[in-house]
C-alpha cells in the first residue's frame, strides 16, 4: 500500500516512474532531501538513458544512500563513475578534485582514451587509494603543457618532458624525480638535466608571463653541487632565454648574512655570491666544455 502510494506520487510529480526510483527513495530514509532539486537530478539520473552508468552505479552501491552519494554520481565525469571510485569519493570538493585530475590526464596523457582509463577505472584494487591512481596515470605524461625555451638537440641540456624520463632520471641520480612527475604535468615546474660530468638538475619555475626562472640546482641523491658549477649553469641557461630568481643584491654574501642572522628558507645557492672568487675556475671549466663540444 506505501509503495503504491509513493508510485503515484513519483508519477503525479514526474510523469513515470524510472526503475529503480522507488528503491532509492527507500534507501534514502525518512528525511527529505536537503535541496528538492535533488529529486529531479536522482528522476534525470534514473530515467536518462544517457546517464545509464550513473544510474547503475548508484543502485549498485550497498547500504543507504544520502543526498552526498546522489551528488557524486551526478557531478563526477562519466569515465569515473563507478564503484571503485565513488566508495573513494568523500565530499563534493573531492568530485572537483577528481574531476580536475582526470582533465588534467586526458591534456597530457596521449595514450589516455575513455576506453583506456575507464578500463583501469574498473580494474583498481581495494587498497589502491585515488592519489595513486592518478599519479599512475600522470606517469605516463607524454605532452607536459609547458616546456622551457630549450632545442632537443642542445649539446649542454636536456629538458624532461615526460614522466618515463623523469623516473630514469631519478634512478640514476637516486632522488625523488618521479615523484615530481605532477608538478611537470601541471606545468608549474621544469627539470632540465646537465649533460656534462658531474652532472646536475635544474629546478626552474613556470611564471605568469610565460617563461621559467631557475631556483635551485642539485647534483646526484639531491647533494649541492660547486659554485663554479652553479655557475656555469646558471649563465648557460641565462643564455637561452632562462633567468634565475635573485638572492638580492642589499650586501655582498646575502645567502651567509642570512644564515649568520638564522634565516634558512632562503633562495638555493646558483653560484651568485662567490663568482668574485672562482672566475679563474669558471673560466677552465668553460674552456672545457668548449674543448668537449669540438671533440664531438
Amino acid at each position: 500500500m506505501v509503495t503504491s502510494r509513493a508510485r503515484d506520487i513519483v508519477r503525479a510529480a514526474f510523469g513515470r516512474v524510472p526503475d529503480g526510483f522507488l528503491g532509492i527513495l527507500r534507501r534514502l530514509g525518512d528525511s527529505p532531501l536537503p535541496d528538492p532539486a535533488q529529486y529531479w537530478t536522482l528522476y534525470e539520473t534514473l530515467s536518462n538513458r544517457e546517464h545509464r552508468y550513473r544510474a547503475r552505479a548508484l543502485m549498485q552501491r550497498s547500504g543507504p544512500i544520502s543526498a552526498k552519494h546522489v551528488e557524486i554520481v551526478h557531478r563526477l565525469d562519466p569515465v569515473l563513475v563507478h564503484l571503485n571510485i565513488l566508495d573513494r569519493i568523500h565530499s563534493v570538493d573531492h568530485i572537483e578534485s577528481a574531476n580536475a585530475a582526470l582533465a588534467l590526464i586526458r591534456r597530457v596523457v596521449s595514450t589516455a582514451s575513455d576506453q583506456a582509463i575507464r578500463q583501469s577505472v574498473e580494474h583498481l584494487q581495494p587498497k589502491t587509494d585515488l592519489a595513486t591512481f592518478f599519479t599512475r596515470w600522470l606517469s605516463k605524461m607524454d605532452q607536459p603543457p609547458a616546456v622551457p625555451p630549450i632545442p632537443k638537440n642542445d649539446p649542454d641540456f636536456a629538458v624532461l618532458t615526460t614522466g618515463e624520463a623523469m623516473i630514469a632520471l631519478g634512478r640514476r641520480y637516486q632522488n625523488c624525480a618521479a615523484q615530481q612527475v605532477p608538478l611537470v604535468a601541471t606545468g608549474s615546474h621544469a627539470y632540465v638535466e646537465w649533460l656534462h660530468e658531474p652532472g646536475a638538475i635544474a629546478d626552474c619555475r613556470y611564471t605568469t608571463d610565460g617563461r621559467f626562472v631557475l631556483v635551485d640546482i642539485f647534483v646526484h641523491r639531491n647533494g649541492r653541487p660547486s659554485p663554479a658549477l652553479c655557475a656555469t649553469v646558471r649563465r648557460k641557461l641565462a643564455a637561452r632565454g632562462i633567468p634565475a630568481l635573485s638572492p638580492g643584491d642589499g650586501c655582498p654574501r646575502v645567502r651567509d648574512v642570512l644564515h649568520l642572522l638564522g634565516l634558512w628558507d632562503t633562495v638555493g645557492d646558483l653560484g651568485f655570491e662567490h663568482e668574485a672568487d672562482m672566475e679563474e675556475g669558471l673560466a677552465a671549466l668553460e674552456a672545457e666544455l668548449s674543448e668537449t663540444v669540438r671533440a664531438a
